[in-house]
């Protein structure tokens, strides 16, 4: 598979049979399958490649992994890369992250009031520290690629 190689932690396809909460997760990492929460689905009317995507229609869906030290960047470079696509109207969407409490190290990505927020905590405490990446209106009905990546300590989001 293209880009699935021994740095790629979570690799989620997001096919299947139309409504399935099925997602596999098929890196090498194979953390397994997600739980899936609200009326996450496969959605076969909708996608990018492949024939299927991840249906949210945002009132609480969303997916979820168990807790793993490959969701943990550290001081390490990353890139979180995906694909989004609005139906409506949204004013807040909780794309990605990953926060184990206050003692915990976190990160969230987050499409907020016509922003693209990346937040984290560098040392477990309610204070954040965030990337703020330029205005971003979405379209409706519009697919985007979506990347965040952190190189060095240069974080930057496209």
């Amino acid at each position: 598979m293209s880009g699935n190689d021994s740095n790629t932690k979570l690799l989620l396809h997001l096919n299947g049979t139309d409504a399935s909460t099925t997602f596999t997760d098929v890196s090498f990492a194979a953390h397994g399958n997600a739980t899936a929460g609200g009326n996450a689905q496969v959605d076969t009317a909708q996608s990018v490649f492949g024939g299927a995507s991840l249906l949210l229609d945002g009132t609480g869906d969303y997916l979820s992994y168990a807790d793993h030290a490959d969701w943990g960047f550290g001081s390490g470079d990353f890139t979180i890369d995906f694909r989004a696509r609005w139906n409506g109207s949204v004013t807040l969407a909780n794309f990605t992250g990953q926060w184990g409490g206050l003692t915990d190290l976190g990160w969230l990505l987050q499409w907020q009031s016509n922003l693209l927020i990346f937040y984290w905590t560098t040392d477990g405490t309610v204070g954040t520290v965030g990337t703020v990446f330029d205005a971003w209106t979405p379209s409706a009905n519009t697919w985007y690629h979506v990347t965040v990546a952190r190189d060095g300590n240069t974080v930057r989001g496209f």
